[in-house]
């Protein structure tokens, strides 16, 4: 699978999902070009919220994931098996059907 971004012509900084102005240079940067990332990446940190917000329910486990052209997305998991992630493992990202990020453990 592979997942839709936006790369910084100014500093080469892939960012999810895409957009039209770069956050980290703003628009004197110029326009983003439209990048596809593979979906495999690795944990730079997590957490586990037992009291999560309204319409999630606990635990809800999420995890900061650094894709390829240091882009970095905050993902779901995807099962109750990413509880026991760690940073550093790898992990697969997916698109739920309701457009949120999840993330899986992958061997």
């Amino acid at each position: 699978m592979r997942i839709s971004a936006s790369e910084c012509s100014a500093c080469s900084k892939a960012v999810i999902p895409p957009r039209e102005i770069c956050p980290y240079c703003g628009p004197r940067a110029g326009s983003m070009k439209t990048v596809t990332l593979d979906n495999r990446g690795s944990v730079l940190t997590h957490s586990v919220l037992h009291k999560p917000p309204e319409g999630f329910e606990a635990p809800l486990a999420m995890a900061l994931v650094q894709l390829e052209r240091n882009a970095v997305v905050l993902c779901l998991a995807k099962t109750e098996k990413e509880l026991e992630v760690t940073i550093g493992d790898s992990v697969a990202v997916t698109e739920a059907n309701d457009g949120r990020l999840h993330y899986s453990l992958v061997n």
